[in-house]
């Protein structure tokens, strides 16, 4: 059998694949569903959620990102292969920041008043436990906590990759 085609560079090649997103909801009614009965989450599918109060909120918090998540995949050639509900929701965790971040290396130090300023360095620190944990208000509290707490969204997509080469046939990633 031959496939004939007219235009080498417009043939799409996917490639299945995990994408995740991060979801920052608000840490109180995080707190709220944990202690009303809510519990962590370890691929759990997002239409496997409670819809009653106050786990509702949550659920739509997280269902709307999911929904931006998809089109944005979407808008980069990505196609979700399942349900938008059958999307994997993971956490909560403790959230880092992302990105660089400029911190004063002389605070506190009365000889530079001024202060001096550099990129804050990824440090070999780990939390005592890993994974997502059960909420708790001195948790939240805590100084590695400052930054709040985060779900992942884990969905199944097609991602497009390459292009096949008009004289060889090989897809070129």
């Amino acid at each position: 059998m031959t496939a004939i085609r007219e235009n080498f560079d417009k043939t799409k090649f996917y490639v299945p694949d995990t994408l995740v997103c991060r979801v920052k909801p608000d840490p109180e009614l995080v707190m709220l569903c944990q202690q009303k009965g809510e519990g962590v989450h370890r691929g759990t599918p997002l239409g496997k959620l409670k819809a009653m109060w106050p786990f509702d909120g949550l659920k739509r918090a997280l269902t709307e990102e999911a929904t931006t998540f998809v089109g944005h995949m979407a808008k980069q050639g990505n196609q979700l292969q399942t349900s938008i509900y059958e999307i994997e929701v993971w956490g909560p965790y403790r959230d880092k920041p992302m990105g660089a971040e400029e911190v004063n290396i002389e605070a506190g130090n009365h000889l530079v008043p001024d202060g001096k300023f550099a990129f804050a360095p990824k440090g070999a620190w780990q939390p005592e436990t890993l994974g997502p944990r059960r909420i708790t208000q001195s948790l939240l509290d805590r100084g590695d906590f400052r930054h709040g707490i985060c779900y992942r969204l884990r969905g199944k997509f097609l991602k497009t990759r390459g292009k096949q080469d008009d004289i060889t046939g090989v897809v070129i990633l």
